[in-house]
Protein backbone atom coordinates (compact mmCIF):
# COMPACT_ATOMS: atom_id res chain seq x y z
CA UNK A 1 0.00 0.00 0.00
CA UNK A 2 2.85 2.39 0.02
CA UNK A 3 2.04 2.91 -3.68
CA UNK A 4 -0.58 4.69 -2.72
CA UNK A 5 0.14 7.16 -0.78
CA UNK A 6 2.62 8.98 -3.56
CA UNK A 7 1.01 11.22 -5.60
CA UNK A 8 1.69 9.16 -8.53
CA UNK A 9 -0.30 6.27 -6.89
CA UNK A 10 -3.11 8.34 -6.09
CA UNK A 11 -3.51 9.35 -10.01
CA UNK A 12 -2.92 5.76 -10.83
CA UNK A 13 -6.07 4.63 -9.04
CA UNK A 14 -7.87 7.53 -10.43
CA UNK A 15 -6.93 6.85 -14.08
CA UNK A 16 -8.26 2.93 -13.26
CA UNK A 17 -11.08 3.93 -11.97
CA UNK A 18 -11.77 5.81 -14.54
CA UNK A 19 -10.95 3.87 -17.39
CA UNK A 20 -13.24 0.91 -15.52
CA UNK A 21 -15.92 3.15 -15.43
CA UNK A 22 -15.29 4.56 -19.27
CA UNK A 23 -15.60 0.50 -20.10
CA UNK A 24 -18.86 -0.13 -18.15
CA UNK A 25 -20.28 2.49 -19.23
CA UNK A 26 -20.10 1.25 -23.16
CA UNK A 27 -20.85 -2.23 -22.20
CA UNK A 28 -23.48 -1.95 -19.16
CA UNK A 29 -25.38 0.71 -17.86
CA UNK A 30 -28.75 0.90 -14.75
CA UNK A 31 -32.44 2.44 -16.08
CA UNK A 32 -35.36 2.86 -14.11
CA UNK A 33 -38.52 1.69 -14.86
CA UNK A 34 -41.41 4.48 -15.89
CA UNK A 35 -44.81 3.22 -15.61
CA UNK A 36 -46.61 0.14 -15.51
CA UNK A 37 -46.60 -1.39 -18.69
CA UNK A 38 -44.18 -4.12 -17.35
CA UNK A 39 -45.28 -5.49 -14.41
CA UNK A 40 -44.97 -7.65 -12.94
CA UNK A 41 -41.91 -8.54 -14.17
CA UNK A 42 -40.50 -4.94 -13.66
CA UNK A 43 -41.96 -2.67 -11.63
CA UNK A 44 -42.42 0.97 -11.63
CA UNK A 45 -39.59 2.22 -10.15
CA UNK A 46 -37.28 -0.34 -9.79
CA UNK A 47 -33.51 -0.16 -11.41
CA UNK A 48 -32.48 -2.95 -13.55
CA UNK A 49 -29.05 -3.70 -15.14
CA UNK A 50 -29.01 -3.38 -19.12
CA UNK A 51 -25.88 -5.09 -21.31
CA UNK A 52 -25.69 -2.11 -23.86
CA UNK A 53 -25.05 -3.14 -27.81
CA UNK A 54 -26.47 -6.56 -27.65
CA UNK A 55 -24.99 -9.41 -29.85
CA UNK A 56 -28.58 -11.17 -30.24
CA UNK A 57 -31.63 -10.86 -29.44
CA UNK A 58 -34.18 -13.66 -28.69
CA UNK A 59 -38.07 -13.53 -28.48
CA UNK A 60 -39.39 -13.11 -24.78
CA UNK A 61 -35.89 -10.74 -24.44
CA UNK A 62 -36.73 -7.36 -22.13
CA UNK A 63 -35.22 -4.88 -23.99
CA UNK A 64 -34.46 -0.46 -23.43
CA UNK A 65 -35.02 1.19 -26.93
CA UNK A 66 -35.63 4.66 -28.03
CA UNK A 67 -38.69 5.41 -30.11
CA UNK A 68 -37.58 8.18 -32.94
CA UNK A 69 -39.78 11.52 -31.99
CA UNK A 70 -39.67 10.41 -28.64
CA UNK A 71 -37.52 11.59 -25.70
CA UNK A 72 -38.27 9.08 -22.99
CA UNK A 73 -36.72 5.74 -23.30
CA UNK A 74 -39.03 2.35 -23.31
CA UNK A 75 -38.75 -0.77 -22.02
CA UNK A 76 -40.81 -3.51 -23.57
CA UNK A 77 -40.58 -7.25 -24.48
CA UNK A 78 -39.73 -8.57 -27.99
CA UNK A 79 -42.25 -11.00 -29.32
CA UNK A 80 -41.51 -11.16 -33.28
CA UNK A 81 -38.88 -10.84 -35.78
CA UNK A 82 -38.51 -9.06 -38.71
CA UNK A 83 -40.59 -11.00 -41.72
CA UNK A 84 -42.57 -12.49 -38.87
CA UNK A 85 -46.78 -12.08 -39.32
CA UNK A 86 -48.12 -10.74 -35.66
CA UNK A 87 -51.26 -10.80 -34.86
CA UNK A 88 -53.38 -10.81 -31.59
CA UNK A 89 -56.97 -12.42 -31.12
CA UNK A 90 -59.25 -12.70 -28.12
CA UNK A 91 -55.55 -11.30 -26.50
CA UNK A 92 -54.00 -14.19 -27.19
CA UNK A 93 -50.73 -13.39 -29.19
CA UNK A 94 -50.19 -15.46 -32.93
CA UNK A 95 -46.80 -15.21 -34.30
CA UNK A 96 -46.93 -17.04 -37.75
CA UNK A 97 -50.19 -18.27 -37.00
CA UNK A 98 -49.01 -20.56 -33.98
CA UNK A 99 -50.13 -19.24 -30.70
CA UNK A 100 -47.28 -17.64 -28.56
CA UNK A 101 -47.29 -19.12 -24.74
CA UNK A 102 -46.43 -15.90 -22.61
CA UNK A 103 -46.69 -16.88 -18.94
CA UNK A 104 -44.91 -13.36 -17.96
CA UNK A 105 -48.62 -11.52 -18.81
CA UNK A 106 -49.87 -9.32 -16.16
CA UNK A 107 -53.38 -10.47 -17.48
CA UNK A 108 -54.81 -11.54 -20.76
CA UNK A 109 -57.28 -8.92 -21.67
CA UNK A 110 -59.97 -11.28 -24.11
CA UNK A 111 -61.17 -7.96 -25.86
CA UNK A 112 -57.74 -7.11 -27.32
CA UNK A 113 -57.40 -8.00 -30.99
CA UNK A 114 -54.93 -6.82 -33.74
CA UNK A 115 -55.24 -7.67 -37.66
CA UNK A 116 -52.33 -9.80 -39.00
CA UNK A 117 -49.19 -7.15 -39.25
CA UNK A 118 -45.83 -7.98 -41.44
CA UNK A 119 -42.92 -7.47 -39.42
CA UNK A 120 -40.56 -5.50 -41.64
CA UNK A 121 -36.75 -6.95 -41.96
CA UNK A 122 -34.33 -5.77 -40.05
CA UNK A 123 -36.91 -4.70 -37.03
CA UNK A 124 -38.51 -6.13 -34.33
CA UNK A 125 -42.24 -6.19 -32.37
CA UNK A 126 -42.57 -5.39 -29.20
CA UNK A 127 -44.84 -5.64 -26.53
CA UNK A 128 -45.37 -4.23 -22.77
CA UNK A 129 -46.70 -7.35 -20.70
CA UNK A 130 -49.35 -5.33 -18.69
CA UNK A 131 -51.38 -5.22 -22.25
CA UNK A 132 -53.87 -3.14 -20.91
CA UNK A 133 -51.78 0.17 -20.38
CA UNK A 134 -48.85 -0.53 -22.77
CA UNK A 135 -47.64 2.00 -25.29
CA UNK A 136 -46.10 -0.19 -27.66
CA UNK A 137 -45.61 -1.39 -31.23
CA UNK A 138 -49.20 -1.84 -32.02
CA UNK A 139 -49.41 2.08 -31.64
CA UNK A 140 -45.34 2.77 -33.08
CA UNK A 141 -45.03 0.20 -35.12
CA UNK A 142 -42.04 -2.13 -34.73
CA UNK A 143 -38.75 -1.06 -33.94
CA UNK A 144 -35.48 -0.55 -35.80
CA UNK A 145 -32.07 -2.31 -34.50
CA UNK A 146 -30.30 0.87 -34.24
CA UNK A 147 -33.12 2.19 -31.73
CA UNK A 148 -32.38 -0.53 -29.39
CA UNK A 149 -30.00 0.34 -26.49
CA UNK A 150 -29.41 -3.06 -25.35
CA UNK A 151 -31.41 -6.10 -23.24
CA UNK A 152 -32.40 -6.20 -19.51
CA UNK A 153 -30.22 -8.62 -17.45
CA UNK A 154 -31.80 -7.67 -14.47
Amino acid sequence: MAWFKTRKGIWSLVGLLFLFFIIWNSLYGFYQGVGKSMEPALMEGEVYLVKKNPETIKRGDMIIFRVPGIEQVHTKRVVAFGNESVEIKDGQLYINGHMLVEPYLASMNRSDNQEPVIVPAEHFYVLGDNRSISYDSRQFGAIKKDDIIGVVIK
